[in-house]
């Protein structure tokens, strides 16, 4: 048991370095055959009252499933990772008809729970909420729990049980481990596991009141990028149609989280110029949704 905590720990600190010492700003893994991007930092949002996760359906011509996922904690200023606020599950899609090919991507791609045996006549929300899961359990598995809220590194890890602020446990943060440091830190683990099951098991009561009904919304940026990749207009300009999106205020987080995925996922398809179906208006509109140089 010792051993696994400490080899799962080895993994969140490494991931932990990177994305202190490295600048990753996401991390990449598969859901089944789709492509599954979870973004290493939290959005801060004002006037916000609940701790939301987004999911984001984006098209992606270059992959056989037509689209990518994308996941964004968005958290209250003052809040970390692990707190008792209302949780809301967010899925933006580009268009009506992409929620129903997310849950046909994923009935046919996943087996761990099941999905295909999901009742297609139970609620919307059933069906989303099981989707959510499945998003959540693999994203999970490829940050190790680890999450950045406002420059601090935090990791709530299952497998650890224990929620903790790493820079302020490792000041000196680095990727490579010692055995002696991999001990001291195993025994804080295990001095405070029980401490922090007791906590966790008061707390999942209340965390299942306050889930609140999965909400879906089209993005119009996400609307744009799809039909930039399916138009046949060499000469059709996102870049100039994209000024009306932020017109709408109370859309600004929406097309701000869009504009970050969006980024994220084509960034290295458009330094190397590897992708056919964007064309060159495509690809100006894109490099200017480059977040982490604003």
């Amino acid at each position: 048991m010792l051993n696994s905590i400490k080899n799962n720990l080895s993994e969140v600190l490494n991931k932990a370095g990177a994305v202190t010492e490295d600048g990753a700003t996401y991390f990449k893994g598969l859901l089944g055959d789709l492509n599954l991007f979870s973004s290493s930092e939290a959005l801060i949002a004002d006037n916000q009252l609940y701790d939301e996760t987004h999911y984001l359906l984006v098209p992606d011509r270059d992959t056989e499933a037509g689209f990518s996922l994308y996941t964004k904690r968005v958290l209250p200023e003052g809040y970390g990772s692990d707190n008792e606020l209302s949780k809301k599950r967010v899925f933006q899609l580009p268009n009506d008809k992409s929620l129903e090919k997310l849950e046909l991507l994923l009935q046919q791609q996943i087996s761990e729970r099941n999905l295909a045996g999901l009742d297609t006549q139970s609620s919307i929300a059933d069906r989303l909420d099981v989707i959510a899961e499945e998003i959540d359990k693999q994203s999970n598995k490829i940050t190790n729990g680890l999450l950045i809220i406002g420059g601090i590194v935090a990791v709530a890890n299952p497998i650890l049980g224990v929620g903790i602020a790493v820079k302020a446990l490792l000041p000196s943060l680095t990727s490579k481990l010692t055995t002696g440091g991999l001990d001291h830190f195993s025994g804080f683990l295990k001095k405070n596991k029980q401490a922090s099951a007791e906590k966790d098991a008061n707390k999942l009561a209340k965390k299942e009141i306050k889930k609140l009904a999965p909400e879906v919304s089209i993005n119009p940026a996400l609307t744009l990028l799809y039909t930039s990749l399916h138009t046949s207009d060499p000469d059709h300009d996102p870049l100039t149609e994209s000024v009306d999106l932020w017109n709408d205020l109370d859309q600004t987080k929406s097309i701000l989280i869009a504009s970050e995925a969006i980024s994220v996922i084509y960034a290295q398809r458009i330094k190397k110029n590897q992708s056919p179906y964007l064309h060159k208006n495509d690809i100006a509109w894109i490099k200017s949704l480059d977040y982490s140089q604003k």
